[in-house]
């Protein structure tokens, strides 16, 4: 056997573990893709079931209206910051921020949770702000 010297590894051998080496690192790859491919899919997964939840809320809630120093609903408290007035809801750390108009009219409202920020429209539409 040639380079049979002690700590010496013959050709033929280095060979098979550099084919041996790279199964395993090729073999890891694949297996961290598919497990952050399944945690970004679990991830979508969670935002969606946020956004049908924050959607049951809005709807229940409907329009705050035109007066930023009227309640939307019980339970909301009015807040000063800042950015200015809003209302926050203590117990789902929900806030409604009004867009207050040159007239002293709310024009539309931001209602905001966690990283989920949404436009309510006067007409009672909303949309997801990005």
């Amino acid at each position: 056997m040639k380079g049979s010297g002690k700590g010496t590894i013959p050709e033929k051998e280095k060979t098979v573990l550099w084919y041996i080496l790279a199964a395993l690192l090729l073999s890891s790859m694949f297996a961290m893709h598919a497990v952050f491919g399944k945690n970004q899919a679990m991830d979508r997964l969670e935002e969606i079931k946020l956004e049908k939840e924050i959607s049951s809320t809005l709807l229940e809630l409907g329009y705050p209206g035109e007066d930023a120093d009227v309640p939307p609903a019980e339970g909301w408290e009015q807040k000063n910051e800042e950015g200015g007035p809003y209302w926050y809801h203590p117990l789902s750390s929900a806030k409604l921020i009004p867009a207050v108009k040159p007239d002293g009219k709310v024009g539309y409202w931001i209602y905001e949770v966690g990283s989920m920020r949404y436009r309510l429209e006067p007409q009672g539409t909303f949309r997801r702000e990005k």
